[in-house]
């Protein structure tokens, strides 16, 4: 618009100069001039102005954009670093209860061997590991409440073994009234490891009552682990259910 005002203008000044002379005719274009020059370069201004505010308007969505990706960066990476310091601190954590856990896993299992080590004992002292397997083949067969009835014990048991039948048969008869037959199966032994005592079955093995001295040394040991846990490493305040 301006630009066109200024167009007219100078129309208007070139049609009013047929009557002036070659000076003011001069002058009068080198007023234009000026004119046109001050209205190009308040234009110019105009244009650097708005262009400089539309820079700085753009420089600060930037930065404020580039700003908030790098404070979203850095809330990210904060979180997957706290994410992975609790992470470690878990397996760190595990790592030192599996560890606790091994050790003490370690000290009952050397408690429960010396007691095994001492079954021992019990089968060289002859008098009371006689009177110990007359009392498990009596609680095999009271249990099995059977007439006829298999047994196997160790090879170097088996005169021991024959020993007991006679009082067995008379407690049978008395506390349960029944009339026992008890067979030797010397097809197979007890292994030496079994510790001694002996293997009580009928039906062909379908039935079976495992009697030795390992086999009570074991579940004497898993029935009393709670309470020796307790004793050895303080476990156990009341609220803890399983111990095994």
């Amino acid at each position: 618009v301006v630009v066109v005002v200024v167009v007219v203008v100078v129309l208007e000044k070139i049609a009013n100069m047929s009557s002036l002379t070659e000076a003011q005719m001069q002058q009068q274009i080198d007023h234009m001039v000026k004119f046109i020059e001050r209205e190009g370069q308040e234009k110019a201004e105009e244009i650097d102005t708005k262009a400089g505010e539309d820079f700085n308007i753009e420089k600060v969505r930037l930065v404020q954009t580039e700003k908030k990706k790098m404070m979203a960066l850095f809330e990210r990476r904060a979180k997957q670093a706290e994410v992975q310091e609790k992470i470690e601190y878990s397996n760190q954590l595990n790592i030192a209860r599996l560890k606790v856990l091994k050790c003490q896993d370690e000290h009952l299992t050397a408690i429960f061997e010396k007691t095994r080590n001492k079954l021992a004992t019990i089968v060289k002292d002859d008098g009371k590991y006689k009177e110990l397997l007359r009392q498990l083949v009596l609680q095999a067969a009271l249990t099995l409440l059977e007439t006829k009835v298999y047994v196997r014990c160790r090879k170097c048991d088996v005169q021991a073994l024959k020993n007991t039948f006679d009082y067995c048969k008379k407690e049978v008869k008395s506390q349960a009234g029944l009339d026992l037959e008890i067979i030797l199966d010397e097809s197979e032994y007890l292994p030496d490891t079994s510790g001694g005592g002996v293997e009580m079955y009928v039906d062909n093995g379908r039935i079976k009552i495992t009697n030795t001295l390992e086999n009570r040394l074991n579940l004497a040991c898993e029935q009393t682990l709670p309470a020796v846990r307790n004793i050895l490493l303080g476990i156990g305040n009341g609220n803890r259910r399983f111990f095994d």
